[in-house]
């Protein structure tokens, strides 16, 4: 006789539910992070699973563009735009067309683009059909390299760009590195640099970080990891027995999307001298903290079989003691349990961070 949860379930017993479930990882696991991350993750997605379930193409001298635009303009009715309810099962042919899609696409419109030269194929969409300032995203079969030309601007901007790279990515520690290492010098290093919805400090002249400085960061690496890596899928706070961890990596089989590969996992600490309001932190608490952080990297990535773990720490305390000392404490832990430790301080004016890097040419 089938328990409570089978007969809830009907015809969906486990085996099919975690199927399912990763299957549609990269459908809705991104719905919290902005458009154009989507835009550019879901497109990735949908034609590196279009080539893996047919190699070559029927239309292998024409380009296929998407254009972050849900609905067909009305520009666009007299070429008769066709509905795809299932664009992102990889069985439609895509070149040759104009698609008009959301930011997470699994369904699109498109319209015929027959055209083989560059520039007649831009002028269609930026004149003809006057969606020249659209976020668009082409792929070119003739190109020998496999990737996509992103126009965050759209094809009127043609300075601005970047070429994302198709195959299937090798996601090291080290190149997960080099994308917090971008984000942070770019948009979290000093108050003046956060965008004013994902600030840090609650009270920056008294060192006060937010209570929930962790979700915010993880905000920021979340966008930061999903726009270097567009064929992954980057989850947050997953459930599992041995508790929540902050982030992993996972990239799934293009043709079966119940296949995944477990790259990495993040656990993420943010340090504070002082909580939001004013309580003050003390080093024995901290220390703990960044212990119990490499053991929690090491417990999740050995539960999802990742290929590495991570203490990843934002230090917003007072003073940067500097890596060696933060981590003196847990050096031969994180060696033994193979766990990476990486920190980036935070600082609470823009005049300290001036003041930090004289200091250190000096």
């Amino acid at each position: 006789m089938a328990n409570d949860e089978e007969a809830a379930l009907g015809p969906w017993k486990n085996a099919n539910l975690r199927v399912t479930a990763l299957a549609d990882a990269g459908l809705g696991a991104d719905a919290g992070l902005p458009a154009d991350i989507r835009f550019r993750s879901s497109i990735a997605k949908l034609i590196r699973r279009r080539l893996a379930v047919r190699g070559d193409t029927v239309e292998p001298d024409l380009a296929a563009v998407f254009l972050l635009m849900p609905s067909p303009p009305d520009a666009a009715l007299p070429y008769s735009p066709k509905r795809v309810p299932r664009l992102d099962n990889g069985l439609h042919e895509i070149n040759g067309k104009l698609w008009f899609v959301g930011a997470g696409p699994g369904s699109g419109h498109f319209i015929p683009a027959i055209h083989a030269d560059d520039d007649d194929l831009f002028t269609f969409i930026t004149d003809t059909l006057g969606l020249g300032v659209v976020p668009a995203m082409i792929f070119d079969p003739r190109h020998p390299e496999l990737h996509i030309r992103y126009y965050p601007g759209g094809l009127a901007d043609l300075a601005s760009f970047e070429d994302l790279p198709m195959a299937s990515t090798e996601v090291t520690i080290d190149a997960v590195t080099a994308a917090i290492e971008t984000t942070h010098s770019e948009k979290m290093v000093t108050p003046d640099a956060q965008p004013k919805s994902v600030k840090l400090w609650y009270n920056r002249d008294k060192w006060f970080p937010f209570q929930d400085a962790e979700d915010r960061v993880q905000t920021y690496l979340e966008i930061a990891l999903n726009a270097a890596f567009p064929t992954c899928t980057v989850r947050s706070e997953q459930s599992m027995p041995e508790g929540r961890l902050d982030i992993e990596i996972i990239e799934n089989d293009p043709i079966d999307r119940s296949k995944v590969t477990q790259h990495g996992i993040i656990e993420l600490k943010v340090l504070r001298t002082y909580g939001q309001g004013g309580s003050a932190v003390t080093k024995k608490y901290t220390s703990d903290w960044i212990r119990s952080g490499v053991e929690q990297a090491a417990a999740y990535r050995d539960s999802k079989g990742a290929k590495w773990g991570a203490l990843v720490c934002f230090d917003m305390r007072c003073d940067d003691a500097g890596d060696a000392i933060c981590f003196k404490h847990v050096r031969r832990l994180a060696k033994t349990l193979e766990v990476h430790l990486r920190r980036w301080f935070v600082y609470a004016t823009s005049k300290q961070l001036r003041t930090a890097r004289a200091a250190a040419k000096g």
